[in-house]
């Protein structure tokens, strides 16, 4: 995400919300703008346009913008103290900034998919980096992940816990640009914001797309079992002597077969359609992170290798749920084909004796037929005889 009028301020705070839209249920809902311009008229903006907004409140500044892509929206918001202040540290900042961003977050939708804040500190030199961050950290410093350096910015993530359970993604960064100039370390956070808002974007789609089919998956873990057993009943049915297998026994197997079929065809299609897109998320993350050139720092791994695997681990089951679904199709095929067959093996000999009976019928006809004309011919000359008889002994020609 590029910002096209930033604020030339570097903020102590940044907070990037994305949510899923649902076009289908979206109904009412507002635009983002329409949510930027509420934003304003309540708090009195001090500038206002058609994709962000500074507003005023206490002794910060707040600037807030959106944006609305494919299927998903972005929120930022920026926390500047309008005077210098001694930064507080890490546990301190939560109860000083928290319930600024709470008050803003009430007017934004509900149920992020992902939420990244970035807690910014400015240091003029290399060599302070591992101070400031110590210092800043305090206990927390244990909770360091990863870091590294992107575009004069050190990123310092902190480890989450609930990225496996959580619906909303989250991740808390340390970040701190670094260089001398004040002016040329805000367009340095700046730009590394840009990317940090993409990252943002593409992890909410990337664990909603989890969340979307982790009771699919879950069904799909408690039924393969059963599903695989059923398959190897009808299979070894199908394979009995077909004397041995009831006609109606067989439409009842082909009917279960299409049944299961049809359901899991239905399901891998769903699935195989959500994994395109993941693996569509994954390319953009995979580039944006190649760009970074990202330098490491301390002992940790790399944000972008970290990152990486983690997205990677959560696209995995989605490819992992595909080829099992198509692994259960491919035995349905087979079952369905043999069934096939044995319906038609058990046609065709249904048909051929009937034909046999036809015949057998025609032949005991034919055989009738003659009797029958042998018969009609006895009588015909029995009758002929009668006649004669009876002619002679009218004319006396017999006593």
């Amino acid at each position: 995400m590029r910002f096209t009028k930033p604020p030339m301020a570097l903020p102590a705070l940044a907070y990037i919300a994305t949510y899923q839209i649902d076009r289908e249920k979206e109904g009412g809902v507002k635009s983002a703008s329409a949510i930027l311009k509420e934003l304003g008229e309540t708090y009195h903006a001090e500038t206002a346009g058609e994709t962000s907004v500074t507003v005023g409140l206490d002794s910060f500044e707040v600037y807030a913008t959106g944006s609305e892509e494919d299927d998903h929206r972005v929120f930022l918001l920026t926390l500047t103290p309008k005077t210098k202040t001694d930064p507080p540290n890490y546990v301190e900042e939560q109860g000083v900034y928290g319930p600024y961003i709470t008050r803003f977050a009430e007017h934004l939708p509900e149920n992020p998919v992902s939420i990244f804040t970035l807690h910014v500190r400015h240091v003029t030199s290399s060599e302070q980096v591992a101070a400031v961050l110590q210092r800043y950290l305090g206990r927390d410093g244990s909770r360091v992940r990863s870091s590294g350096t992107v575009n004069g910015c050190l990123l310092a993530t902190l480890h989450d816990e609930a990225f496996t359970v959580s619906e909303t993604l989250r991740r808390e960064i340390i970040t701190l640009p670094c260089h001398q100039d004040l002016e040329q370390a805000k367009r340095l956070f700046w730009q590394v914001l840009g990317d940090m808002t993409s990252l943002a974007s593409h992890a909410g789609r990337l664990n909603r797309l989890r969340l979307t089919h982790e009771s699919m998956i879950k069904q799909i873990d408690a039924s393969e079992r059963s599903t695989q057993f059923r398959i190897n009943e009808i299979f070894t049915a199908v394979r009995r002597p077909l004397e041995q297998v009831k006609p109606e026994e067989s439409e009842g197997m082909l009917r279960e077969v299409t049944t299961l079929f049809s359901s899991l065809s239905i399901l891998a299609s769903a699935t195989r359609r959500d994994y395109v897109k993941a693996q569509s998320v994954l390319r953009s993350v995979r580039g944006l992170f190649d760009s970074w050139n990202e330098q490491n720092f301390a002992q940790y791994p790399t944000n972008s290798s970290a990152e990486m695997g983690l997205y990677e681990n959560t696209v995995a089951p989605l490819e992992d749920f595909t080829e099992r679904v198509d692994a259960l199709i491919a035995q349905l095929n087979t079952v369905f084909d043999a069934l096939r067959t044995s319906v038609s093996i058990r046609q065709q000999k249904q048909n051929s004796q009937t034909l046999e009976l036809q015949l057998r019928i025609l032949n005991s006809i034919e055989e009738h037929e003659g009797l029958l004309k042998e018969l009609t011919w006895a009588v015909v000359i029995l009758t002929i005889m009668l006649v004669l008889l009876e002619i002679g002994r009218a004319l006396h020609l017999l006593p």
